[in-house]
């Protein structure tokens, strides 16, 4: 307290019994009018947003070695799956105990993997709007440019993945551990109160190719609650008591919580991926390292022997789809009388080389997306050749030979 402040108090503690009283009052009233707060206050406070405040789960996400490519997954959500609703001591309430945006918490702990380098995801979350949009603009095209079909150029196809995220809040619990300790000495006393919750979450690797789940995990993070709160009771004089209180109390947002638990399950699932051949990393030393310190972790520091040999998924190569964000490389030759070819490319970075020789043969399709390379040589007697490119970077090559 201030020397000012305590000089005050003994003045007034010396005051006659009337006037202390009187003095007491108005000094009580004085502090407690300094606690008023205007309209402005209630909007303008001292704690200002910010995008900081990185936990150290997050940085520990940020800090994963980088894999040998980026995975491209996919996220439909992670649902509320808990039944619970808020607690609240005026009675029953509709809002829910934890977040119904999960899914948003998990496309960013996987886009924060190694800053970026592991995943590159697609929101499903909101489909449904996805859909209304692209539809949108091709009945717009269709009505006032009278496009009857929409120019590939304007409306690409959309990409696919070969893995998808799936998860959900499987639990919430509440006063899992309570406690608290205090004393009291001739009025004088302090006590602490506390309680854990605990909040489950879970992530799960599916392949779109055959629905198997490649890599699971669970996660619990406990939830802290913390109340300390110390008092005074006594007299200064005869019929004259004097009583004072102090609390602070500090719970641990759910939210957060949450956000740490999927981060958390976001490092095991990239563990449990690359240790069953999911994913690779792109420095074989530093990801044994890190395989190492999640399985001691995950056992609690005693890993059993039947631990150290992995049983890897039936799918293999899961996260490449033909005509995905993946490299795929095509090579065709024909030769004859009357053929012809059809030939459509999509998704990025595909390299294809066609070759035609005969009479009358001819060569169609389109290549739509990013980064492709195509190669097509056609020779032969009243060839065609038709082929339209859309997309950007692609390399294309043509060479026709007729006589």
């Amino acid at each position: 307290m201030p020397d000012a402040a305590c000089a005050a108090l003994t003045r007034v503690f010396r005051l006659p019994p009337r006037f202390k009283t009187i003095a007491i009052s108005a000094l009580l009233i004085a502090a407690l009018g300094g606690c008023n707060l205007s309209l402005r206050d209630s909007y303008e406070s001292e704690y200002r947003a910010t995008v900081g405040y990185l936990t150290e789960q997050n940085r520990a996400l940020r800090d994963v070695p980088p894999p040998a490519k980026r995975v491209t997954v996919a996220v439909y959500g992670l649902p509320d799956l808990t039944g619970q609703d808020k607690e609240s001591p005026n009675g029953q309430t509709l809002s829910r105990a934890v977040t119904q945006g999960g899914s948003a918490g998990l496309v960013k702990a996987l886009q924060d993997a190694g800053e970026r380098r592991l995943f590159s995801v697609l929101d499903r979350s909101n489909f449904d709007n996805l859909i209304r949009e692209r539809q949108i603009i091709t009945e717009m095209r269709r009505r006032y440019r009278d496009e009857q079909q929409i120019n590939a150029s304007v409306l690409g196809p959309l990409n696919h993945v070969g893995i998808l995220i799936e998860g959900a809040i499987l639990g919430y619990d509440t006063n899992t551990v309570t406690g608290g300790a205090g004393g009291r000495y001739l009025g004088i006393g302090a006590n602490r109160q506390w309680k854990l919750d605990v909040i489950t979450v879970s992530l799960r690797a599916v392949s779109t190719e055959t629905s198997e789940v490649l890599a699971s995990v669970v996660v619990r993070k406990p939830l802290a609650s913390i109340r300390d709160q110390g008092s005074i009771f006594t007299y200064v004089a005869l019929d004259e008591p004097l009583e004072a209180e102090d609390s602070r109390s500090i719970n641990e947002p759910k939210q957060l919580a949450i956000e740490q638990a999927v981060e958390k399950g976001v490092m095991a699932l990239i563990a449990e991926g690359a240790q069953l051949g999911v994913w690779e990393f792109a420095d074989p030393v530093a990801g044994r390292n890190y395989i190492a310190g999640y399985t001691a972790q995950k056992f609690d520091g005693e890993v059993p022997a039947n631990a150290l040999t992995v049983v890897p998924p039936e799918t293999r190569n899961a996260a490449d789809i033909p005509g995905g964000p993946t490299l795929q490389s095509g090579r065709l030759a024909q030769s004859g009388l009357d053929h012809s070819i059809a030939l459509d490319v999509t998704g990025r970075s595909n390299l294809f080389a066609v070759r035609q020789t005969g009479q009358a043969n001819s060569i169609t399709g389109t290549i739509f997306g990013t980064r492709h390379q195509a190669s097509i040589a056609q020779a032969g007697h009243a060839s065609v050749v038709r082929f339209s490119q859309v997309g950007v970077g692609n390399s294309f090559r043509i060479s026709q030979l007729s006589w």
